[in-house]
């Protein structure tokens, strides 16, 4: 699976198992775009430019596919990414806690107490 997102200056890659993000890093491709959503699992290409939606072309995608399968993961934005996900899948069990006092099982507040651990965040 290949996704690539970008939209208000943040961008998301995903292949495989590998996430990609930058903020403020938008993509240098040959086409013009303000946002754009790409996802080959799905079959879903398309950009917006100004307030006009338009289905990339097959070279279009074909450059995506390039542009993803050329990108590097730096261990720690990785590691940042997947503690990231996993402190957002487990919010619920935060919010039942506050709302019904259900307890949360050990394993998630281990898990969630590694997940922030492992973030390490730019200066």
């Amino acid at each position: 699976m290949k996704t690539l997102n970008y939209d208000n200056g943040t961008c998301e890659v995903r292949r495989g198992d590998k996430y990609f993000s930058s903020n403020g890093h938008k993509p240098e491709l040959t086409f013009e775009y303000d946002s754009l959503f790409y996802d080959n699992f799905n079959s879903i290409a398309k950009i917006l430019v100004g307030s006009e939606v338009t289905l990339l072309t097959e070279g279009q995608c074909a450059e995506l596919e390039t542009y993803i399968d050329g990108l590097v993961a730096d261990p720690q934005t990785q590691t940042n990414l997947e503690s990231q996900r996993y402190l957002a899948d487990t919010d619920w069990f935060v919010v039942r806690k506050a709302e019904l006092g259900t307890p949360i099982p050990t394993n998630v507040l281990v898990g969630r107490a590694a997940a922030r651990e492992a973030i390490v965040l730019p200066d």
